[in-house]
């Protein structure tokens, strides 16, 4: 127990959770638990983050004597499998048991939860009340579930089910511990440039996935990537495909094709006309994100919207705000991915990524990294089925997945039954020719 007028009597909770790991969660306490200078109300933590109880330090290194000595701390232990602690339930969401809010985004709020039939823990993002009763927001929260649920690769975050009722609209998604690209570059200004380079490897390789698949994500930005621990190393997770494009579509994601996104990452063809971006918008917002973790500042800022989007339009980069410590083939990379016309940028993401890893050490990257992946079959995004009045919709991952095509006699199965094909029938002639 800490004593300290300024911390509450029950002011926050910190768990063990195996290995350098430690989960710390604010008892709703009034000034507040910190982790490295920013307010949390849950977070996992490894021994050398700085944590705060009110205004007092807390020594997580100390802790980890009390549970098991300085032998369970080794670096590089990846958290064990999550469980989602028994606490009180703040609400039911069909079978998913909504534990405590962990976000909130322009559309809706975030909450821990449970799978109520496998424990599993999961991340529920449910529709604010307010647009629930406007049909076109409601279209685009369950296309963005529809969207995002297609989508099977190891760094885009997966959308396990969709919730539509009368009075709740949720998306269930993976639970991913760990934290934004945004938080990570806020604690350290700029990012070490071999963690910039593998992180960015592998938002290049879902990137390249997705725009495979006929999608335009058209609002990447740091809050947008999340950073997960895992046994092989770092694995940056991309979420939030709300806004984004189905390519060769018709049908714009909103009533009014509003433009959408962050206007500090978007690209000049975005400001111009929302409806005509294709993968190369993308392109150019990545190189956004990767000369902020590079610099600590996005490249373009002013004083009012309409400032901003003139300077993004109108005005070059400063290259040269990049640190001197950054290899030439990286500053030229950056400066490729930000030009203005869409055909002088990178064409594709297999191409940025190609150029990333010429411009950097190989030791770098590893199979961490993200796999290259074959180009999909042509896909095509379901259509919503309708519920009636009062009914839950649930809508399986599987479902919406294309459906591989079938599998192919491999070349030496093949070649062994030609052979084998071959050498019986020597066998019968010369069989046939001893005979007579």
């Amino acid at each position: 127990m800490i004593r300290a007028p300024q911390v509450s009597a029950r002011h926050a909770e910190i768990r063990h959770l195996g290995g350098e790991w430690f989960e710390v969660v604010d008892l709703g306490s009034s000034n507040g638990t910190w982790v490295n200078g920013q307010r949390v109300q849950s977070a996992r933590v490894r021994a050398t983050d700085q944590v705060r109880l009110g205004p007092v330090p807390f020594n997580l290194a100390a802790l980890g004597h009390l549970v098991g000595g300085s032998a369970d701390l080794a670096p590089g232990v990846p958290p064990p499998p999550q469980q989602v602690p028994a606490g009180p339930i703040v609400g039911r969401i069909g079978p998913y048991e909504a534990m405590r809010q962990i976000g909130e985004g322009g559309m809706g709020a975030v909450f821990l939860g449970r799978d109520g039939r496998s424990g599993r823990p999961v991340a529920i993002k449910v529709l604010h009340p307010q647009f629930r009763r406007d049909p076109h927001v409601v279209e685009r929260f369950e296309a963005e579930a529809r969207i995002q649920a297609a989508l099977d690769h190891r760094n885009i975050v997966k959308v396990l089910d969709l919730v539509s009722a009368a009075d709740t609209t949720a998306m269930v998604l993976e639970y991913v511990a760990g934290e934004s690209l945004e938080g990570m570059a806020l604690r350290a200004q700029p990012l070490p440039l071999a963690r910039v380079g593998r992180l960015f490897d592998q938002v290049l390789a879902a990137m390249a996935y997705a725009h495979a698949r006929g999608l335009v994500h058209r609002d990447l930005k740091p809050s947008n990537i999340l950073v997960e621990p895992a046994a092989e190393g770092e694995q940056a997770r991309v979420l939030d495909f709300g806004v984004a494009k189905i390519l060769g579509s018709q049908k714009a994601r909103t009533a009014t094709g509003a433009r959408m996104g962050t206007i500090a990452y978007m690209s000049p063809e975005h400001l111009r006309s929302p409806k005509d971006v294709d993968p190369r918008s993308d392109i150019y917002s990545l190189g956004v994100v990767l000369y902020e973790l590079l610099t600590g500042r996005v490249p373009f800022d002013a004083g009012s919207e309409y400032e901003l989007m003139r300077r993004i339009i109108d005005e070059p980069p400063d290259l040269g705000a990049l640190p001197a410590s950054v290899p030439a083939g990286l500053r030229a990379l950056v400066g490729r991915a930000l030009e203005k016309a869409a055909e002088r940028r990178f064409q594709s993401c297999d191409e940025m990524r190609a150029a990333l890893r010429a411009a950097l050490p190989a030791s770098y990257f590893s199979m961490a990294a993200g796999v290259a992946l074959p180009a999909p079959p042509p896909f095509a995004v379901p259509a919503a089925s309708q519920p009636d009045s009062g009914q839950t919709l649930h809508i399986s991952a599987s479902d919406l997945e294309p459906t591989p095509p079938p599998s192919a006699t491999p070349p030496l199965a093949r070649i062994v039954v030609a052979t084998v094909a071959w050498l019986l029938l020597m066998l019968f002639l010369y069989a046939a020719s001893s005979g007579r």
